[in-house]
Parts: structure tokens; sequence; C-alpha cells
């Protein structure tokens, strides 16, 4: 799959928004990550703040690149309430996607 031309994600059901990450998400990415009941049973460390917003700028840089190989999306409620974060990411020789979710505890 060429995810190259996916640009400007603005997925909606009728209860939520699927978008891509903007520069206003820092504070929501890093309220997810660094609580230790995401990173529960993943392979990393609760985010730093330092963390967090290296993965919001890769996000963003993601964005712009022509060979895109990940897409992040925040999660929200139609209100705006923040949710988590979805992706998915193509392995390098485009033969295999990981699908990837983190939902703040208080929202599951």
């Amino acid at each position: 799959m060429d995810m190259a031309a996916i640009t400007g994600i603005n997925l909606q059901t009728s209860r939520l928004l699927l978008r891509e990450i903007n520069p206003n998400d820092i504070l929501n990415i890093h309220t997810l990550y660094s609580n230790p009941e995401t990173s529960k049973y993943e392979d990393w460390e609760p985010y730093t703040e330092e963390n967090s917003l290296w993965q919001t700028q890769q996000a963003l840089e993601e964005q712009t690149q022509t060979d895109r190989k990940m897409i992040r999306l925040i999660v929200e409620l139609k209100d705006g309430q923040f949710v988590g974060c979805v992706g998915v990411e193509i392995s390098r020789t485009g033969t295999a996607a990981k699908v990837f979710y983190a939902i703040i505890p208080e929202m599951q």
C-alpha cells in the first residue's frame, strides 16, 4: 500500500473524530503516553515531556513525507474530548502492516 498520497485525514463517525496530529496535541499526547497504565504491557517506559515533544514532532514530520510509512491519528469525541491515538505503520518492504492504539484509561 502506498500511503504517500494520504494527507489531511479527518474521519468522522456519529460519536468520534479521527484526525491527524497537530502541534496543539502535545499536552494530550503527553497525558496519554506518560501514564504508566498506557505502557504497562509495552516495551517502552512512560514518556517524559521530551519524549512527548519528540513524538509529536515526528508525527508532524511524517505527515509531509512523500514515502510515508506511518499514519498516527488523534481520537476525539464529537465534543472535542480527547480519547487517545490510533495508527498504522507499513513495513519498509510494504508487505506487512502494524495497527496500534492507545486509549486514556479514563475513557476505557
